[in-house]
């Protein structure tokens, strides 16, 4: 146990080790190892230390500002035993530019900007002589005596014309050449300005720790370590159909990115699905009173209105041949964590990398699924159950049908048995024809008359596959708000196996068992009957 400190101070590392070197030693520490969470990180770093017997201090500078500092932890091993009393979180106050690209940038756009002044200088002085030369042609032909006598001498005009016109056209095309070049140049300081202004976002205030210790003597190897909230993980799904075996082939893989103002250089790179920074304990409820509701007394606009109690609701809970290398999977029964195989660098920005963590075959059950009466195309499914010991995480999946991509879908969290249905696009080798055989209005009873609407649908289907194949058919008919609606299934024809599919009222669904190259025939349809007197207007 230590105790935490946050102080502000300009530092250098120069007059630190020169003025407490008996005292203090400065150490560099390298990023070792990173688990990454699906919205932050743990970083730990590792250093090396020899220390002299009795109260020891050390500094760890160079850490990100974007540190929680509350898990700081320090950890280690030597050749005689060292007890660390404290470890005081510093920041590193910066009063000027010191990186070297920033500086390196600031000059440039200096000059660049000079380049520029020169430049629209150039454009001022072309102006001024196009507008001397448009006041001389304009003064240079007025008319009278002078000009009848400069009118006898022809060649001379034609001459004084062929020079104004040179002189024109030569300022014409100069400013031209420098109008592109001031664009250009201008492009080109906007370019270094963004550079500069990324550079000085990332340029944040460091964190150094003071570590205290009363060392035994000799070596120490240390490891700190500390979490981060600007990092994170998600994960993304590839799953290919091969259409002739059945088998699924899915490749799990992750986008890691990271902006914490610290580059990982060569780390050995863990994901978990632990979430440290997610609620730890269910919401509290409290307690839900109900009573009648309060007449409201009506009160003029002239007297103050008095507040009425608070009624308000209580708060609801937020409802290909060369292999990628896979990750070795860890599950502890609460979370999973993948590690990286290999050594991974990520740098500090936006850009996010792909690694790959999972790949597995599944096999999968082949079915067709079609809403005939709004799409005449028979969809490909596949079925199955998450064979994946493993929950697989909410994200985007996607799909590809013997190699070629078909398209994407959003797939919630799966647990392990999860029942798991995707689509692969329309199968052509099933043909569908859907008909209205009967969409009649009439009336029923003899005493107690009402009005009746019968609708009769025929769906054939040819399936053109050399083997059997099961095709859901789905179709939704009118629901009933009142109690004297009533909808039924139409006499003589096939009622739906099961009815309110996917709890969704009104939806329908039949299965039909298709032989291979044979025709297969289903009469479907419903029967509306309401009071004589009604009408019903979205029929």
């Amino acid at each position: 146990m230590f105790n935490k400190k946050t102080a502000v101070f300009s530092f250098s590392l120069l007059a630190l080790m020169v003025s407490s070197a008996m005292a203090e030693q400065v150490v560099d520490s390298q990023i070792s190892a990173v688990t990454v969470y699906p919205a932050s990180a743990t970083v730990t770093r590792t250093l090396a230390v020899e220390l002299p017997a009795g109260p020891q201090t050390i500094l760890i500078a160079g850490l990100p500002s974007t540190l929680d500092e509350n898990t700081l932890r320090i950890t280690g091993s030597g050749d005689k035993s060292a007890l660390v009393a404290s470890v005081e979180l510093k920041n590193e106050v910066r009063s000027e530019l010191v990186l070297p690209r920033a500086k390196e940038l600031q000059d440039k756009l200096t000059a660049q900007q000079d380049q520029l002044a020169l430049l629209q200088a150039d454009e001022l002085a072309l102006n001024t002589q196009q507008t001397y030369l448009q006041k001389l042609a304009e003064h240079g032909g007025n008319s009278g005596a002078e000009g009848k006598a400069q009118g006898s001498n022809v060649g001379q005009w034609r001459t004084g014309w062929q020079t104004l016109g040179a002189g024109m056209k030569e300022i014409g095309a100069a400013k031209v050449a420098l109008a592109r070049d001031i664009r250009e140049l201008k492009q080109q300081i906007d370019v270094t300005q963004r550079e500069l202004e990324q550079i000085n976002n990332r340029q944040q205030d460091n964190k150094i720790a003071v570590v205290h210790l009363q060392s035994g003597g000799g070596k120490l190897a240390m490891k700190l370590s500390y979490q981060l909230s600007d990092a994170g993980w998600y994960p993304v799904y590839d799953a290919n159909l091969d259409t002739q075996t059945g088998k699924l082939a899915v490749t799990q893989a992750a986008y890691v990115q990271q902006n914490s103002g610290e580059n990982w250089e060569n780390v050995a790179l863990t994901l978990s699905t632990l979430q440290p920074s997610a609620a730890v304990e269910p919401p509290a409820l409290s307690s839900w009173w109900i009573d009648y509701q309060q007449p409201i007394v009506a009160r003029t606009m002239t007297k103050s209105a008095e507040s009425l109690p608070d009624l308000a609701m209580p708060e609801m809970m937020a409802a290909a041949s060369v292999e990628e290398q896979k990750a070795a999977v860890v599950d502890s029964g609460y979370h999973v964590s993948y590690l990286i195989a290999g050594k991974v660098s990520l740098g500090s920005s936006e850009e996010k990398q792909r690694v790959v963590l999972q790949q597995q075959q599944w096999p999968a059950e082949l079915s067709l699924q079609a809403v005939p009466r709004f799409d005449a195309h028979a969809y490909l499914y596949a079925k199955l159950k998450n064979p994946s010991t493993t929950p697989l995480l909410p994200g985007e999946w996607l799909l590809q049908r013997d190699g070629v991509r078909v398209g994407k879908i959003d797939q919630p969290l799966l647990s392990p048995k999860d029942q798991i249905a995707m689509g692969f696009g329309a199968d052509d080798a099933v043909k569908l024809e859907w008909q209205t055989l009967k969409d009649q209005a009439g009336e029923s009873g003899v005493l107690n008359k009402a009005q009746t609407l019968q609708r009769h649908y025929q769906l054939k289907v040819t399936n053109g596959h050399n083997k059997p194949m099961t095709l859901t058919v789905l179709d939704n008919w009118p629901v009933s708000k009142q109690q004297d609606i009533k909808v039924s299934v139409l006499e003589g024809t096939t009622a739906p196996k099961e009815q309110n599919v996917n709890q969704q009222a009104g939806v329908q669904s039949w299965e039909l068992s298709l032989p291979a190259g044979k025709p297969v025939t289903l009469d479907t349809g419903y029967q509306v009957t309401y009071p004589q007197d009604k009408q019903i207007d979205n029929l």
